[in-house]
């Protein structure tokens, strides 16, 4: 309040309320500092937590796309391991087509499964229908794999040899077949002392398929490869180098001839894929993946196409020699191919009758199954039902037997019907193969009766 009597107390009252007024306006500025202070901790609060969920929602962005990733790719696992659709593929590598073997020689079988995968079951091989060997494939998982055998050649001959390779649900491939032959002994040619005049040397080549493949100067051109060589399995009795010998370890199967030449025929007989041998001599041909190579081999020595081999040691100071080409191959003479022994056996191992007495004009179903309990395959007959009434036929009816591999039956069901002679004695004659078309061990078992009284039914 101003005092207008007294102007030093109205100057004083004025200075005390502007110090007043400034301590009220330095309170309220520090309030006003200390709510823009705590105002900026809760927004850098705010911030923290903003950023800490931020960080959060990425990393489980992350992890989520990290999960995907491996769905993803074990589907695509899953879908790799898929079973090949179709049937699996055989390929046979060896015999050749016509290939000759000499009697007692070791024929190697070497076949190809392809679009095979994790389903296979079994490999069987059979020659002349005889089966001499069934691989267990359950192992296998690869798109391909091969099996490798041996035969022993002890009879002369003609001989199929036919491979079929199966998967777990039963599907199996075409069958693959090859024809080859066992002649007689031939006796081995001897080689002659090397000359220096090597003018006719041997120009060879590879099929790359598994067979040697060469030609003399006045044999034809063979064909381009068309398979790439497999590799080889690692020889389980190696025969070391040694300083006087370099050795030869094979690819894949291979041939054994008298000379360096695919014309050597019939071949001293063949080796598998992995076997070493001692390189005893070489042809004229200078590049060794084109040469051949005389080997020790058979308690003696034959020749051995140089790209089917891997080479092991110094062939420079090997022995060069030019064995003379053969001579010209007579034509044998016919001989008469053994007849193969009759080895099934057919019989009626099983059958039952609905209803099991028939009944006049009343339709009775048999069913009848036959089994091959023999050692060959089989080939197709029938089986015949007769109804016999004192001897005499009064219905009858037949049904188809397919082939039967040994060890092999099937069901087959007939249909009857009698109209004659109710209430007296009927006899049901079943018979396999009643024409005798199958050549069989025994021939004594291919029937099987029952007598029954006809009921009267319908009559």
């Amino acid at each position: 309040m101003v005092n207008g009597n007294n102007p030093r107390l109205n100057v004083r009252d004025a200075l005390q309320s502007v110090a007043h007024e400034k301590d009220l306006l330095t309170h309220g500025m520090t309030l006003f500092h200390g709510r823009c202070l705590s105002a900026h901790n809760e927004e850098n609060s705010m911030k923290a937590a903003i950023f800490r969920r931020g960080t959060a929602t990425l990393l489980l962005i992350a992890v989520v796309a990290l999960l995907a990733a491996c769905t993803s790719t074990a589907e695509d696992g899953e879908s790799q391991t898929t079973a090949f659709e179709g049937p699996p593929q055989v390929r046979i590598m060896s015999p050749q087509p016509n290939a000759v073997y000499l009697k007692d020689a070791s024929v190697v079988i070497s076949t190809r499964i392809e679009n095979a995968g994790p389903d296979m079951a079994t490999v069987s091989l059979t020659i002349n229908g005889v089966n001499i060997g069934t691989t267990d494939a359950s192992a296998q998982t690869a798109a391909a794999f091969s099996v490798e055998t041996s035969w022993p050649a002890t009879t002369l001959g003609d001989y199929t040899l036919e491979v079929v390779a199966m998967r777990d649900d039963g599907t199996t491939s075409d069958p693959a077949s090859v024809m080859f032959s066992v002649q007689g002994e031939v006796e081995p040619q001897v080689t002659e002392t090397p000359t220096e005049d090597a003018a006719s040397q041997t120009d060879t080549t590879s099929n790359g398929d598994g067979t040697d493949n060469a030609a003399q100067p006045a044999a034809t051109a063979t064909t381009a490869p068309t398979q790439p060589q497999q590799a080889a399995p690692e020889p389980t009795t190696a025969v070391p180098p040694t300083e006087s010998f370099p050795t030869a370890t094979t690819l894949q199967g291979a041939n054994i001839r008298r000379g360096p030449g695919v014309n050597y025929e019939p071949p001293l007989g063949s080796v598998a894929a992995g076997e070493s041998f001692r390189i005893l001599a070489r042809n004229p041909e200078p590049n060794a993946d084109r040469a051949w190579f005389r080997i020790e081999v058979f308690n003696s020595s034959g020749w051995i196409a140089g790209w089917l081999v891997e080479v092991n040691g110094d062939i420079g100071n090997l022995p060069v020699e030019n064995p003379p080409p053969p001579p010209p191959t007579a034509t044998p003479a016919p001989t008469n191919t053994p007849v193969p022994v009759a080895e099934v056996d057919l019989s009626i191992v099983d059958w039952s009758t609905n209803p099991p007495t028939p009944s006049c004009l009343q339709t009775a179903t048999t069913s009848i199954t036959v089994a091959n309990s023999g050692t060959s395959p089989s080939t197709q007959t029938n089986v015949v039902l007769q109804d016999i009434h004192n001897g005499n036929e009064q219905a009858v009816s037949s049904a188809t037997i397919p082939a039967l591999q040994p060890g092999q039956n099937v069901t087959v069901q007939i249909t009857l019907t009698v109209s004659t002679f109710f209430g007296e004695g009927h006899r049901y004659l079943a018979t396999v193969d009643p024409d005798n078309a199958v050549a069989e061990i025994n021939e004594d078992n291919n029937t099987r009766q029952f007598d029954y009284t006809l009921q009267k039914g319908g009559c």
